[in-house]
């Protein structure tokens, strides 16, 4: 794990906040956005979302998180699809509406900061909070609507629930 912040720190000439790496290394961010393992659809889904509404009253639904487990790959993709490596890292890019980047800022003037991608804004980049932990508090969790939580049960050692029976989604 070190070695994937490391790569991406001397690649891109930055640091990556301790706060963050944290976060990921001990993967608190499954806290925030459990999953589950849908044995009928074989695929793994998020048993809630989180919401928060942006200053300028638009409410944005955030269904994943950058998890230890899908680190490398995550950051693959951010690198291939966004130009922002020296200024920002990736937190989600499960945002909707705008199907975008919730980044986390990493360079002097935007440090700890929270963006996302936004097409129609000037520069690509639209503001959403000061600080990590104060977007974090100002989220609401929402559980999604198909989960019915009485029929998951979680393995130990697993970092996602299971269904006792499949869910029916009609």
């Amino acid at each position: 794990m070190n070695k994937i912040f490391e790569k991406y720190e001397k690649e891109y000439n930055v640091k990556i906040p301790s706060f963050l790496r944290l976060f990921i290394e001990k993967d608190f961010f499954s806290y925030f956005l459990s999953e589950y393992y849908d044995k009928k659809e074989k695929f793994i889904f998020p048993t809630n979302s989180l919401h928060y509404t942006t200053y300028d009253g638009i409410k944005l639904i955030i269904t994943g998180l950058i998890r230890k487990n899908s680190l490398e790959k995550d950051i693959d993709l951010f690198n291939d699809m966004v130009d922002y490596q020296k200024d920002f890292f990736p937190l989600s890019f499960e945002v909707f509406p705008y199907c975008s980047w919730l980044l986390v800022g990493i360079n002097k003037t935007n440090f700890g900061q929270i963006w996302i991608t936004d097409e129609d804004a000037i520069d690509g980049l639209k503001y959403l909070q000061v600080d990590f932990f104060e977007f974090f508090l100002n989220c609401d969790k929402v559980l999604n609507e198909f989960v019915d939580i009485d029929k998951l049960y979680k393995k130990y050692g697993n970092d996602y629930w299971e269904t006792m029976m499949n869910i029916d989604y009609e």
